[in-house]
């Protein structure tokens, strides 16, 4: 009676996870298409104290507008998907001042966030391995919802994890659930190797098994 609510729920997660994927690569790809229309309509640009300053054009305001509505989604799938899209950019030695971080995303439409011009091919690269990384995972996530041995696996981690996620939901950080966690795994470690020792009739020195583990 149980193991259906459970499979029906881990299929939800899984679908989740995977439209989730799928809706921050199509932002990817939104934006790539917006990117080069920004420029192909920006008029042209000026030198401003050795940096290209974008100045817009009726057309490419608009256009420029449809980029910063979608700055926050692929920030958001960046940062989920583990994309390096913040680079630092670094000043002269002869001219000193602080390291700047710089958002290529953002570089898009503001390519003078650093010391320096982002060159449109680091911008470029930057959204296209984004797009990569965004079918890959896409792809590795229907994969892992068609393996039903992957449903057991997460149905475990779900019920370890279902105390802690609504301690989390109440303010408990991050680094104090994965360090219970992992001290929950070195507890049922212990019980399965106590167990099957046991069970093979042999003796084993809990101290040090306790001691080996981490305890």
């Amino acid at each position: 009676m149980c193991a259906m609510p459970v499979s029906f729920a881990l299929y939800g997660r899984h679908m989740h996870n995977y439209f989730k994927i799928r809706r921050y690569r199509e932002d990817f790809e939104r934006i790539r298409d917006l990117m080069y229309e920004y420029w192909s309509k920006l008029p042209n640009q000026q030198l401003h104290q050795g940096q290209i300053s974008y100045e817009d054009s009726e057309e490419s305001a608009i256009v420029r507008k449809g980029i910063v509505h979608l700055l926050p989604y692929v920030n958001e799938g960046g940062d989920a998907l583990g994309i390096a899209y913040v680079v630092q950019s670094y000043p002269a030695p002869v001219v000193g001042g602080p390291i700047l971080p710089v958002n290529l995303y953002r570089s898009i439409i503001d390519p003078t966030l650093g010391h320096k011009t982002i060159e449109r091919t680091m911008i470029v690269d930057t959204i296209e391995r984004s797009i990569s990384i965004a079918r890959k995972s896409e792809k590795e996530a229907i994969i892992h919802w068609l393996c039903p041995w992957n449903w057991l696996i997460d149905g475990c981690a779900l019920i370890i994890r279902l105390p802690f996620l609504i301690l989390r939901s109440a303010g408990l950080p991050p680094k104090v659930e994965e360090n219970i966690i992992s001290q929950v795994i070195k507890v049922v470690s212990v019980i399965i190797i106590i167990g099957y020792v046991a069970y093979k009739g042999l003796k084993v020195d809990i101290g040090q098994l306790l001691k080996l583990i981490g305890f």
